[in-house]
């Protein structure tokens, strides 16, 4: 991998937010990868963060190594170094656009570039792994510095403390690709030693300081874990220089980031990383076709440890304008993370005039509030959602020949649901259906409800029928702001079921939050504890129509 670094991925489903970091919602994990080795790009990517996170940008993993002002070993500070007034202001940037923030720091190797060696080895040359040996670096990728010396892991714990501290952050992403550079006849301690014993003692002690002492998450690259002999990827993507045995001699907690460059028909290393009990984020780079043939590869791992896509860019691209990376953009359709892409048929069609239009089938499948109950007993049909729905698409889209049909019924749970949707929903040879029962399922529990959502996306998904879940409306009788709420835990479930199940999303209770932490009153969305009222209504359908959006 180059030294000047940018990947982006993206997460978008209608308004999904990011999920825990063993992503346990299953939702896709896409995220941003800069190098930050100076103060300039610090301000120009913190002047971005909002506009990354209206775009849907949700993690943002920042390559700093010796760009900061450490207090611990100053002597280690690069040119024009960020502030730890700096960091904190892009820290509470994406805290505010709820974007998680992970630091990178390049362990073991790459310590040098061209003629340049790196801060650590320039200040202490006795750490290197091939001491005296290629002046001005001719002859060699990069520096590595010594696994075994015993000097080196505690000054390298000292700038990760710094570095979580200053980036208050819960995860450290320690690079470790392309090692060449290990075992070397030159080192006295190392020579002759086993390199992948070499290689796994430098990932241990990292991930022991890490994740045992600091309670924090490890990434990190993957190439120096894949047998070239195994796996024909090459001597850069994969291992030949003896390193690959240490996959089964390191914690399986850590994250490995994938990278692949080339188009290939398969990239064998993903499901392995995965069969090894890795968690594991593919990575492409420019190629479109080879970015396309990774994207598609991974997506037929059917495991919640594949954990997304990532994009890198090696600088080719300016913060300001990865928004168009024609490679981020098919990592972003490749998902159906953007509402456009994952109803962009049913939008054709209902941009289509007669005589070559058809008729759209929209079914509006769950409980009471679908149902059009506002004040038990009265059902106001022409004031709930489906209706104002099929009101807006026909105002969005004049010339369509729309029917929105309800099979919602008062009371029922995705219990009842699931056993008559192919009787009373599939029958009906639907385009597009909704699916909300969190409020109701709340009496069933959380794995229960899962399994019927899924089940009910299955059916669907077999028939080419696209799916919208909503999260639950808001009850007067919920804790809204506590995440332990059922009413939360039922949301989030659903959340990630849309994006295990890669359907769409329309986000209610989140939208009912935002209204009262914008300083509205919950009351004023109501008919009654658990029945919202036409005001309450219109905010679903405003969710619903972002998924519909032109």
């Amino acid at each position: 991998m180059k030294t000047q670094i940018i990947i982006l991925t993206l997460i978008f489903v209608c308004g999904v937010g990011l999920g825990g970091m063993e992503n346990p919602s299953g939702q896709p994990w896409l995220g941003i990868h800069v190098m930050m080795t100076s103060k300039d790009t610090t301000e120009e990517l913190t002047g971005v963060i909002a506009e990354l996170s209206k775009l849907g940008v949700t993690v943002l993993v920042t390559e700093i190594n010796y760009g900061f002002e450490y207090q611990s070993h100053p002597e280690l500070r690069g040119d024009d170094p960020n502030s730890k007034a700096a960091i904190r202001k892009l820290a509470a940037e994406c805290r505010k656009h709820k974007m998680r923030l992970i630091p990178q720091f390049q362990c073991l190797g790459h310590q040098s570039w061209a003629e340049t060696t790196g801060s650590l080895l320039t200040q202490h040359p006795e750490f290197d792994e091939t001491p005296g040996k290629y002046p001005q670096n001719q002859g060699i990728y990069c520096r590595s510095w010594c696994p075994l010396h015993p000097q080196v892991n505690a000054i390298l714990f000292d700038l990760m403390d710094e570095l979580i501290e200053a980036f208050e952050a819960d995860a450290l992403h320690v690079g470790m690709d392309e090692v060449f550079l290990i075992g070397d006849e030159a080192c006295p301690r190392c020579k002759g030693k086993d390199k992948a014993e070499l290689f796994a003692k430098a990932v241990n002690d990292y991930h022991q300081h890490l994740v045992g002492k600091r309670k924090v998450e490890m990434l990190m690259w993957g190439d120096r874990l894949i047998d070239a002999g195994k796996i024909p990827y090459g001597e850069w993507e994969a291992s030949a220089n003896g390193t690959a045995g240490a996959i089964d001699r390191i914690p399986k907690d850590i994250v490995i980031c994938d990278w692949h460059y080339e188009p290939r028909s398969a990239y064998e290393s993903v499901p392995m990383f995965v069969e090894k009990g890795f968690r594991v984020w593919p990575a492409s780079w420019k190629n479109p076709k080879s970015a396309k043939a990774l994207i598609d590869y991974s997506r037929t791992v059917a495991s919640p440890k594949m954990l997304g896509h990532l994009n890198t860019t090696w600088g080719s691209v300016q913060p300001k304008d990865l928004i168009h990376f024609e490679s981020l953009r098919y990592s972003v359709r490749a998902f159906n993370t953007e509402p456009e892409s994952y109803l962009a048929k049913i939008r054709d069609l209902m941009q289509q005039a007669w005589p070559g239009n058809r008729t759209v089938n929209i079914v509006c499948h769950g409980h009471s509030v679908p149902a059009g109950y506002f004040k038990t007993p009265v059902v106001d049909t022409f004031d709930a959602y489906p209706h104002l729905l099929h009101q807006a698409l026909k105002a969005q889209y004049p010339l369509a020949v729309i029917n929105v049909i309800v099979t919602a019924i008062g009371g029922e749970n995705s219990d009842s649901g699931a056993k008559r949707f192919e009787a009373d929903v599939l029958a009906l040879r639907p385009d597009v259906v909704t699916i909300d029962y969190g409020l109701n399922d709340r009496g069933i529990g959380l794995n229960k409800a899962r399994e019927n959502l899924t089940a009910m996306i299955q059916q669907a998904k077999a028939k080419g029928i696209k799916v919208l879940l909503l999260t639950p409306t808001a009850d007067l009788s919920a804790a809204l702001n506590d995440p332990m709420d059922p009413l939360n835990q039922q949301a989030e479930m659903i959340r990630s079921v849309a994006q295990s199940q890669q359907v769409g999303l329309a986000d209610s209770l989140k939208v009912f939050q935002d209204y009262v932490a914008q300083g509205g009153q919950l009351e004023d969305l109501m008919s009654q504890v658990n029945h919202p009222n036409r005001k309450g209504h219109d905010l679903v359908v405003k969710e619903l129509m972002e998924c519909f959006k032109d």
